[in-house]
């Protein structure tokens, strides 16, 4: 998802004026669009109610992309591709 640039109009008169307004329109409902479909394309996975005890912890259910949260809300798990390996990876909250 990478915002299109607007066209450059080098014949400045009321006709290319009215092309190029048609072309930003069109292009700005893309980015709509984009915005609109985030989650699917950049959030391939879905949360989960499961907490792994490790980063091997892998069960037959797990996609990559999954993610969960834990009870005390300390730390976010992620289920990620290493290296060609599936595994869990957490990240601790904190405050700043």
């Amino acid at each position: 998802m990478v915002m299109q640039p607007y066209p450059k109009d080098t014949k400045p008169n009321i006709t290319s004026a009215v092309q190029t307004l048609g072309v930003m329109s069109r292009l700005r409902d893309q980015d709509i669009i984009d915005r609109n479909n985030f989650s699917n394309i950049f959030l391939s996975g879905r949360t989960v109610n499961r907490i792994p005890s490790s980063s091997t912890d892998v069960s037959a259910t797990d996609r990559i992309g999954d993610m969960s949260f834990s009870v005390d809300g300390s730390y976010v798990y992620f289920f990620i591709d290493a290296s060609g390996t599936p595994a869990w990876r957490r990240v601790e909250l904190g405050t700043w």
